[in-house]
């Protein structure tokens, strides 16, 4: 059985002029007619999974959650018991979701580029733990090979180059590699399968707000 996740619009105007659908690069259609609720509602076509952990079918509904408008529903496999969202977002439309800055502005931000991600003092606090810890294990290292996996505009880049580290980020969105890059920060456009770095490549790598994002986190 296919499943469907709506969209709810609780901080855009989905209200063209001439009424009806909506086409968004995101993820098929949305309603522009009214809800009960006043609310126009987008229905995306999800894709039922079986448990990540056991490979089980046999699950039941927890919660339905909604964040960001956007209802997920949340189901516990029966057989270990673990949690996960289903029907969930195919992977290549969550590609499509971050491929653009008209996508982001519907409701799917890209959290490197708020304003938390620009805060030199947050930066900072972390870089300082990063660099301590390395430090430890590697007191004559003359430089820090550092890497960003899925890096967003690529502020941390940017922090991290001005403190003398060797840095560069990489992401899928193609608005935010350009714009990054536009800002002058090493960013590239691949997901870490296809990046090809070698083993040893870096001695510092940041995924903030990533592995949520991945179809099978026990293989990525």
């Amino acid at each position: 059985m296919t499943g469907y996740l709506q969209f709810h619009s609780e901080c855009v105007d989905l209200t063209n002029k001439n009424g009806g659908i909506i086409n968004l690069p995101s993820c098929g259609k949305m309603l522009a007619r009214p809800e009960k609720s006043g609310d126009a509602v987008l229905v995306h076509k999800g894709e039922d999974v079986p448990c990540n952990l056991c490979g089980s079918l046999n699950h039941k509904e927890m919660f339905n959650v909604t964040k960001t408008g956007v209802s997920f529903r949340i189901v516990r496999c029966l057989d270990c018991s673990l949690a996960f969202i289903s029907p969930r977002i195919p992977p290549e439309e969550i590609n499509k979701m971050y491929g653009s800055r008209d996508t982001i502005k519907f409701g799917f931000p890209i959290s490197a580029c708020g304003p938390l991600a620009r805060n030199s003092l947050w930066h900072n606090s972390r870089f300082d733990i990063m660099y301590e810890h390395f430090k430890k294990m590697n007191p004559d290292a003359s430089t820090v090979r550092y890497l960003d996996a899925g890096c967003g505009l690529g502020n941390t880049v940017e922090f991290s180059a001005k403190r003398g580290w060797d840095a560069v980020g990489i992401d899928i969105s193609d608005y935010a590699v350009e714009e990054g890059q536009r800002l002058g920060r090493n960013i590239i456009k691949t997901t870490l399968e296809d990046s090809g770095f070698q083993a040893n490549s870096f001695d510092i790598i940041l995924m903030s707000e990533v592995i949520e994002h991945f179809n099978d986190p026990l293989v990525s």
